[in-house]
């Protein structure tokens, strides 16, 4: 790209080698790797499928069950703040009309993510692969400042998007069309509230960690404590105990935030769209007065 626009001297010595590099050393590394992987994976290819299966069952259930929680609770705030009489449970019930269009949404937005990170980062990773050190850094940066901004919008357009369907009833490409146009009338607010809640998940990490480590500290005395009396029937126990229960406290406070941040989120929502649909209707009204044309002076007589 850059030999095309005139840079001199790229045309010649193309490749710039590594210092220092060994290439036998890194792909023997590479294959005594995937040769111990192929070792374990295939006397134990049933395990590893049954865990497998296991795992997309689970990311696709917690998939369903985000999409359906974000409608109901989109529409449980919103009628809360309207004084209507609403509860999670009544909107998870009203949110399941949104479904598929709130999947569907959110899956084009990835599809379109994925497709533009393909073509930006892939002839990063030929430069590379080619030994190409300088283009493929040059390259890489440039992708980089194409598709940090683009990820930026999208998580902007999907927030804005699902309220839009949720709220307005709108289709897939209207209620990203208008996401877009209120996104790029509040840039600068929409940052901001943004940016708010960096301070507050700081927060709230350094908490869990400290919630951590006094938790590892206390499952590290109980699995000594009963290793005295079951020896390593013991110790798995309080592991498993310990692992089931951590992991129950970081979903409750994850979802905890996560509500919080939504319902800010909706709120704010509410406010800009709000002032988005004053002006228009100002504008509407104002665009529907003529002034009227002067008529002929008709003179008596």
């Amino acid at each position: 790209m850059l030999i095309s626009f005139g840079f001199p001297n790229l045309g010649y010595n193309y490749n710039i080698p590594l210092d220092n590099y060994k290439k036998g050393s890194n792909i023997d590394a590479g294959k005594e790797v995937i040769g111990k992987a192929m070792d374990f994976a295939v006397p134990h290819y049933k395990i590893i499928t049954a865990v497998l299966i296991a795992l997309i069952i689970l990311a696709v259930f917690f998939l369903i069950i985000k999409i359906l929680a974000q409608g109901g609770l989109i529409k449980a705030v919103y009628n809360i703040d309207n004084n209507q009489k609403s509860s999670f449970g009544k909107g998870f019930r009203e949110g399941k009309k949104y479904f598929w269009r709130l999947l569907f949404s959110g899956l084009l937005i990835n599809f379109f993510l994925l497709g533009t990170g393909i073509i930006l980062f892939l002839p990063v990773i030929f430069l590379f692969y080619m030994k190409s050190v300088f283009l493929g850094s040059v390259t890489l940066l440039l992708a980089i400042m194409i598709f940090l901004p683009l990820l930026i919008i999208s998580s902007f357009l999907k927030n804005y998007s699902s309220m839009y369907i949720v709220l307005g009833d709108l289709k897939i490409l209207a209620s990203l069309e208008n996401a877009y146009a209120l996104f790029r009338k509040n840039i600068f607010s929409s940052i901001i509230m943004a940016l708010l809640f960096i301070p507050i998940g700081i927060a709230i990490g350094v908490v869990l960690f400290f919630i951590s480590l006094s938790f590892l500290t206390g499952l590290l005395l109980a699995g000594f404590v009963m290793r005295l009396f079951l020896n390593k029937a013991g110790i798995l126990i309080i592991a498993s105990l310990g692992i089931a229960v951590f992991l129950l406290i970081f979903l409750l406070i994850g979802a905890v935030y996560k509500v919080f941040c939504q319902s800010a989120w909706i709120l704010f929502f509410k406010g800009i769209a709000k002032t988005e649909k004053k002006e228009e209707v100002i504008e509407e009204i104002l665009s529907d007065r003529k002034i009227p044309e002067p008529e002929g002076i008709k003179m008596d007589g």
